[in-house]
């Protein structure tokens, strides 16, 4: 875990048997957290397989089936977010992506982290600008972490 004074805490929890570089994960969540200005915020990011990003997406969307990312905003109360909140992401769902699309098993994990934390800071991608405006905003906090030596 990253910490300081002004360090975000990012928790990262492997849940499934997929070979995951976990300090990475840990680095870009609190890249992004910093460079969207939650630089105390707390946040928990947990890798899992299909069957259990199913359970979940069924349990709180109600759709069943695997999803890439879900995010979980935690709300402790006015001001300042330091509980941000969970994001979970699918090694499976980003294998058989990075596989269709020519990627890295790695770079499409990494962002399903950033969208799912995006989404923790009030990004969304409902509507086709929103999807637009956060598509970029993504592909560029990867590109600013993927830059640092």
């Amino acid at each position: 875990m990253t910490e300081g004074p002004e360090a975000a805490r990012v928790s990262v929890a492997d849940l499934q048997e997929r070979a995951v570089d976990l300090e990475a994960l840990e680095a870009l969540a609190h890249a992004v957290l910093v460079a969207e200005g939650e630089p105390s915020a707390q946040l928990s990011v947990a890798v899992v397989d299909d069957e259990h990003m199913s359970e979940l997406h069924e349990r709180y969307s109600g759709v069943p089936g695997p999803t890439d990312v879900l995010s979980f905003p935690l709300d402790d109360g006015p001001g300042p977010q330091e509980l941000l909140g969970e994001v979970v992401v699918s090694s499976d769902t980003a294998a058989r992506e990075a596989l269709e699309r020519g990627l890295p098993f790695e770079e499409e994990l990494q962002r399903y982290v950033v969208h799912g934390i995006l989404h923790l800071v009030g990004y969304d991608d409902q509507e086709p600008a929103e999807r637009e405006r956060m598509h970029a905003r993504q592909e560029a906090l990867l590109a600013e972490f993927r830059a640092q030596p």
